[in-house]
């Protein structure tokens, strides 16, 4: 089964720079609708077998935290709702908060399946012959925060077994905590040392040496590079023709599309939005048929 995270390292790379651009510097509605509407549904494909409440939940906590919070603080705009403590409420602050929250939970949900499909193997077949040690960092930094809580995890639950937590008091439980941090410190560092000395050991700072990798450009990696070219083509287009220009302060004004080319636009944003969630359910398809032939 042939996935989106199958895909060529770069054509994987490529595609998360032109989506992330779309969505953080593009503040128009239907940008950031198409990009929702993409980011939550590949999130739910690929994490359809761990999905949670909370992962679902988390982007319409954000939108409305941001939504509640953005007419705390500002209070521009025409359009007064009401006031609190004698501060003008306005209809753009929320519709402004609510956009700004929009956007950064399709940012934080992009960034985790990124995280989940750039492995590090495939950091290292990107930068591993121009920039090796770039890539090498690279590589150790993404996989540090994860690997961190595994470790804290591992080792919470062997000091629980150990009965280390066994005293219900304030003082036991900062200095288990305390031992707990020292311990996963230690681990870290250790691992450092090891992958330095393992690095140096397969000749890692040579200049020449050879590089193996399993990863070949097919059809479907060029059809994906080639979506995001246009897309970025389109981007650039619609940024110089004004089609996606928004003004939220101090009256909320938008670009409307009328022209059956500039609804083309949209409808292509939001299919290159929804790209990695068609792959996925197409194979999905494509696997169980092949099954119940067997």
């Amino acid at each position: 089964m042939y996935t989106f995270s199958h895909l060529h390292p770069l054509s994987l790379l490529i595609y998360y720079v032109v989506i992330l651009f779309l969505t953080m510097f593009h503040m128009h509605p239907l940008l950031l609708l198409a990009s929702a509407c993409g980011s939550i549904s590949f999130f739910c494909v690929r994490n359809y077998r761990h999905l949670h409440r909370r992962d679902l939940l988390f982007p319409l906590f954000v939108a409305v935290l941001l939504a509640v919070t953005n007419p705390l603080f500002s209070h521009r705009g025409e359009t007064v709702l009401f006031y609190l403590n004698n501060n003008p409420v306005t209809f753009e602050a929320i519709w402004y908060g609510f956009a700004a929250g929009v956007m950064l939970a399709s940012v934080v949900l992009w960034c985790r399946t990124l995280q989940q499909e750039m492995t590090s193997d495939k950091i290292t077949h990107l930068f591993g012959r121009c920039l090796p040690k770039a890539g090498m960092l690279l590589t150790t930094a993404l996989r540090f925060i994860p690997h961190l809580k595994r470790q804290h995890s591992q080792i919470h639950n062997t000091m629980k077994t150990l009965g280390m937590y066994s005293e219900d008091t304030w003082f036991s439980k900062v200095r288990c905590s305390l031992q707990e941090f020292s311990i996963l410190v230690t681990d870290a560092l250790e691992g450092s040392v090891e992958i330095a000395d393992s690095m140096n050991a397969r000749g890692y700072q040579l200049k020449k040496h050879s590089h193996f990798s399993m990863f070949r450009f097919r059809a479907i990696d060029c059809f994906v590079l080639l979506c995001s070219i246009i897309t970025m083509i389109l981007m650039m287009i619609g940024s110089h023709a004004d089609l996606f220009s928004v003004y939220y302060y101090p009256k909320w004004t938008m670009t409307r599309p009328s022209a059956i080319s500039d609804w083309l636009c949209v409808g292509w944003m939001f299919l290159f939005s929804m790209l990695p969630t068609l792959i996925q359910i197409k194979e999905t398809i494509k696997w169980t048929y092949y099954k119940s032939k067997i």
